[in-house]
């Protein structure tokens, strides 16, 4: 479901600018020039989905262990 992602944006401190030959300055490691249409300047940006199913849900695991179990009865 979509609420098990998360989808994160970091702005890496640089800017990407249009240079004259229509190409865009590049942005350092994973970032990426993001810019409007029409703009000549635009900002690097780092954008990553955050998959929460990788994670165990801690909370669910503490109110499952909060839970009383069935009691076993023993049959005579």
């Amino acid at each position: 479901s979509d609420e098990d992602e998360l989808f994160s944006v970091e702005y890496c401190g640089t800017n990407c600018t249009l240079k004259n030959d229509g190409s865009w300055t590049k942005c350092n490691g994973n970032c990426t020039c993001y810019h409007e249409e029409g703009k000549q300047d635009g900002l690097c940006l780092s954008t990553e989905y955050t998959d929460f199913t990788q994670f165990p849900n801690l909370t669910s695991a503490e109110i499952a262990d909060a839970t009383p179990r069935p009691q076993v009865t023993k049959s005579q």
